[in-house]
């Protein structure tokens, strides 16, 4: 039975043999939370798909469609160029151990509230879409996450945001956008993040049935993009809670991980946090810093309350989150509201 937390169990030092005929034991959601199972062979990659939009909550505007797919290699073949840069700078942990990386596409859709009008409305957002490479490290060790993350990518016309958006309301039988005319144009993107998370004050609950676990986080982002702080926390309750740091998020917030470490074969939990940002730059909202392109009045302060539900069964993982956001922008009338899904597998 495994007692170690940490994630170094999915990056063996050399290959472990399959044994045949292995019985894999199911812990049923009946078993104490406190008992634990490895599933072999140990996986070597993960895979994760994200999908946030606000069509799960009835809405349509502002933050309007985010999509991620992310590959996660979970061996320590480090590429140089990401050692060298893990080293090069100075927040990242300075260890050779438990280091995983991986690579991830992602595009998301930025829309005024009103899409059927054909005119840019002066005083709501301008449509907007960004399509971006990323390549990410992170140091995942007992407790605690640190991940940096290096995104290029392009703003405007050339994201495909207007095509993904007018075949996804085809899909679902929604309005036609009809303003993409007024996007904001062609500009490359270059990003740095940097998140921390730890996971603090873990114990059971409710005569020992469920455990408890409380994770603050901190980051930032650095690019022409986006520039902005955040400081944040997650609070979750379940049985045979896997190991990781919270539910995947595209967009900045309380940034959890694709990876989780099953303790179980079946595991569940309920979370809530909160997350508040001070922006620098937004792009999609302060427009270009390079050239004249529609904008609005953007707001520094930017809060959210963010709530949901995990699922893992095996090596699969299946979470949902419901995001509130504070306003962004002066003229902006409402909070905005959407819905985030992820779905990661090891193999």
């Amino acid at each position: 039975m495994a007692t170690d937390e940490s994630f170094e169990s999915f990056q063996p030092r050399r290959p472990r043999r399959r044994r045949a005929g292995l019985l894999l034991v199911v812990l049923l959601a009946s078993l104490p939370a406190t008992a634990e199972t490895v599933p072999e062979p140990l996986p070597r990659q993960l895979i994760t798909v994200e999908a946030e939009n606000d069509f799960f909550v009835g809405q349509d505007g502002g933050y309007t469609n985010g999509l991620r797919l992310s590959w996660t290699n979970l061996d320590r073949e480090l590429p140089e160029w990401m050692q060298n840069a893990a080293r090069a700078f100075p927040l990242f942990p300075d260890t050779d151990e438990a280091i995983l990386w991986g690579t991830s596409l992602i595009q998301t859709i930025f829309t005024p509230e009103s899409i059927t009008d054909p005119q840019m409305p002066p005083d709501d957002r301008p449509y907007a879409g960004w399509l971006g490479l990323g390549f990410h490290m992170a140091s995942v060790q007992r407790r605690r996450m640190d991940r940096l993350t290096l995104a290029v990518g392009v703003v405007g016309p050339a994201s495909g945001a207007r095509r993904t958006q007018t075949f996804i309301h085809e899909v679902l039988g929604s309005d036609r956008p009809v303003g993409w005319e007024t996007q904001l144009p062609n500009e490359a993107g270059l990003l740095l993040a940097y998140d921390n998370a730890l996971r603090m004050n873990r114990g059971p609950t409710g005569n020992g049935r469920y455990e408890w676990e409380f994770t603050p986080s901190a980051g930032f982002v650095l690019g022409n993009i986006i520039t902005e702080g955040r400081v944040g926390f997650y609070h979750r309750i379940g049985r045979n809670i896997p190991r990781d740091f919270g539910p995947p998020r595209i967009s900045a917030a309380p940034n959890g991980s694709g990876l989780f470490r099953p303790l179980a074969d079946r595991g569940w939990y309920a979370f809530w946090g909160m997350d508040l940002r001070y922006v620098v730059h937004n792009i999609f909202l302060d427009g270009s810093l390079i050239q004249e392109t529609p904008s609005v009045d953007s707001r520094p302060w930017v809060g959210e309350i963010f709530g949901g539900g995990a699922l893992q069964w095996g090596r699969n993982r299946l979470t949902y989150t419901s995001v509130a956001r504070s306003r962004e922008f002066d003229s902006q009338d409402l909070f905005e509201l959407y819905g985030a899904v992820s779905y990661s597998r090891l193999f």
